[in-house]
């Protein structure tokens, strides 16, 4: 009986085990993008496929201030390929990204062929204070130039394509109007800035550099105080300065500031404000998601900057 019992057994856990190398082998790999722009694109590149896709970083979190979470950790450990801007712009996740195993495969989209990047902009002749790039050199916001988006939805392509090699015809498919829909939004984003170039603005946080070269939209002048800092007398004054001297009408702040720091500023001038957001945390996620970030900035500055 105690043979009977034990052979019963013995069989049940290698079916158990049969079932569950089964439940894995039939598991879509998963694909992990860092952020909303790169999340739009993979979902569009792999669309169609039986790919899975997951966005790691939530909508209301700066990358500045993410921490990885272990449900985080658990999904990185799982991934097959991650996809992310740069080391020092994910920083919180070197932690996480140096457990991966060999097969797991990392593409860091700064380092892709056709991006250009830039260094991160010296102020030192306009008016602000306390602005600290965290990216070292490097300014790393390089998906908010059209040409680098487009240079990242091939690098995706080129890398996916690689690694499934059964879904390339695919995912050269989808590209093209993914890039088609990135061309036609920068598009129109230089029709609608067209009447404002040259013109300057003011900001919290210097994240706009790609975009606003593009366009031949000036910075004049960065807040640059860290959240829950209030802005000092003299920096005020000088922001005052600037704006009087250089004919600024336009102040942005992205979702995590607040202009009620300026509040005096804003009202004594008659400044425009308006929200930028770089991350599209406030769009919904689509296989469009990127162009439309695209779009909706240039309609947000447009809009601050008119007289």
């Amino acid at each position: 009986m105690r043979r009977i019992v034990s052979l019963f057994m013995f069989c049940a856990m290698l079916l158990l085990s049969a079932c569950n190398s089964a439940d894995k082998a039939t598991e879509a790999p998963l694909i992990i993008s860092t952020i909303k722009p790169i999340q739009s694109m993979t979902l569009a590149i792999t669309a169609g496929t039986p790919l899975q896709t997951r966005q790691l970083l939530p909508d209301n979190v700066s990358p500045h201030q993410y921490s990885v979470r272990p449900s985080d950790a658990s999904a990185l450990a799982q991934a097959e390929v991650i996809i992310r801007i740069d080391a020092e712009f994910e920083a919180q996740l070197d932690k996480a990204l140096q457990q991966l195993k060999p097969q797991q495969q990392l593409l860091t989209l700064s380092a892709a062929p056709h991006i250009t990047l830039l260094s991160t902009r010296d102020l030192s002749d306009s008016h602000h204070e306390d602005e600290h790039h965290e990216h070292g050199i490097k300014d790393l916001h390089l998906w908010l130039d059209a040409d680098n988006g487009i240079a990242m939805a091939q690098a995706i392509t080129q890398t996916l394509s690689q690694r499934y090699p059964q879904y390339a015809k695919t995912f050269n498919t989808n590209a093209e109007p993914l890039i088609a829909a990135i061309q036609q939004a920068d598009q129109s984003a230089r029709q609608q800035l067209l009447p404002f170039k040259g013109q300057g603005y003011i900001t919290f946080h210097d994240a706009w550099q790609y975009f606003d070269r593009r366009y031949g939209i000036q910075l004049k002048a960065t807040v640059g105080t860290g959240l829950g800092h209030q802005v000092s007398a003299k920096h005020l004054q000088s922001l005052y300065q600037t704006v009087q001297q250089d004919g600024v009408k336009c102040l942005l702040y992205e979702p995590q500031f607040s202009p009620t720091a300026l509040a005096s500023l804003v009202a004594e001038l008659n400044l425009h404000t308006a929200t930028l957001d770089g991350l599209g945390s406030q769009l919904p996620l689509t296989t469009r998601t990127y162009p439309e970030l695209l779009v909706q900035a240039a309609d947000q500055l447009a809009h601050c900057l008119q007289p």
